[in-house]
C-alpha cells in the first residue's frame, strides 16, 4: 500500500466579503515528486536540444544535412512527447506551489493557482504574465519575502531566452515561407538560412531550460520549507 503525505496548517481566512476572519484548514501538498518529473523532462529536452544544435552547426559548416532522416524523425517525435509532458508537469507544479503559498501567506496581491499557468496559453499576455506568476511564487514562498541575486539572474535569463526563442521561431517561420517562394534563393542558401535560425533558437532554448531547472529547484526547496511548517498527515 502506498501513502501520500499531505500537510495541513491553520490559517486566517482572507475572505473579506464574509468579514468573519475565522480559522480554516488548508491542505498543502508537497511539490517534490512533480519537481523530479519536471527536472527530468527538462534534462531530456536539453539533451535533444544539444543534438539539434550540433546538427544545425554542422549544416552551416558543411552545407549538408549529416543527420540521417530516421534519427531526425525519432528526435522530432521524442521532442514533441517530452515537451508535452514538460508542459503538463509545469502547470501542475506551478499551480500546486502557488496554492501552497496562498495557504501560508494569503492570496492578497497574488495570482490564483490556475492563473499562474493559464497565462502561458494566452496570446500576447504569455510574453510576461507567466514570468510574473513564477516571480510571485519565489518571492512569497521564501522566508525573507525577497529573491536573492542568483535567483533573480536565473529568472531573467530563463525568461528572456525562452520568450526570445519563441519570438524568433515565429520570425524564422516567416522567413522560411518567403525564402521558399523566392526563385532567386537557391536550395543551399535556404538550407543554410534555416540552419542559422536553428542555431540561435536552439541555443536560447538550451540556456532557458538550464536556467529553469535552477529556478524549479529553488521553488521546490522553498515549498518544502513551507509544507514542513504544518502538521503532517498520511492518507492511505
Amino acid at each position: 500500500m502506498t501513502t501520500t503525505e499531505l500537510t495541513t496548517i491553520p490559517f486566517q481566512s482572507h475572505n473579506h466579503d464574509a468579514g468573519k476572519g475565522q480559522n480554516e484548514t488548508e491542505v498543502m501538498q508537497p511539490t517534490h515528486d512533480l519537481y523530479k518529473t519536471l527536472n527530468q523532462c527538462c534534462l531530456i529536452m536539453m539533451g535533444i536540444g544539444a543534438i539539434r544544435l550540433v546538427d544545425t552547426l554542422s549544416i552551416i559548416v558543411t552545407d549538408k544535412v549529416l543527420m540521417p532522416e530516421t534519427i531526425n524523425t525519432v528526435l522530432s517525435y521524442a521532442s514533441t512527447g517530452v515537451m508535452l509532458a514538460c508542459i503538463i508537469t509545469y502547470c501542475r507544479f506551478m499551480g500546486r506551489a502557488m496554492s501552497n503559498v496562498h495557504a501560508v501567506r494569503g492570496s492578497d496581491g497574488l495570482m490564483s493557482p490556475r492563473a499562474v499557468w493559464l497565462w502561458c496559453f494566452a496570446p500576447i499576455f504569455s510574453l510576461w504574465k507567466p514570468y510574473v506568476g513564477v516571480r510571485q511564487i519565489l518571492t512569497a514562498g521564501s522566508d525573507s519575502g525577497q529573491i536573492d541575486a542568483e535567483t533573480d539572474n536565473n529568472m531573467k535569463i530563463w525568461w528572456y531566452c525562452w520568450a526570445g526563442s519563441g519570438v524568433l521561431s515565429v520570425l524564422a517561420l516567416g522567413w522560411i515561407t518567403d525564402a521558399s517562394m523566392n526563385e532567386l534563393i537557391t536550395e543551399a542558401q535556404l538550407l543554410s538560412g534555416v540552419a542559422k535560425w536553428g542555431v540561435i533558437i536552439n541555443a536560447l532554448q538550451l540556456v532557458a531550460f538550464y536556467s529553469f531547472t535552477k529556478l524549479a529547484e529553488r521553488i521546490d526547496e522553498d515549498q518544502a520549507a513551507l509544507v514542513s511548517g504544518g502538521i503532517a498527515r498520511e492518507f492511505a
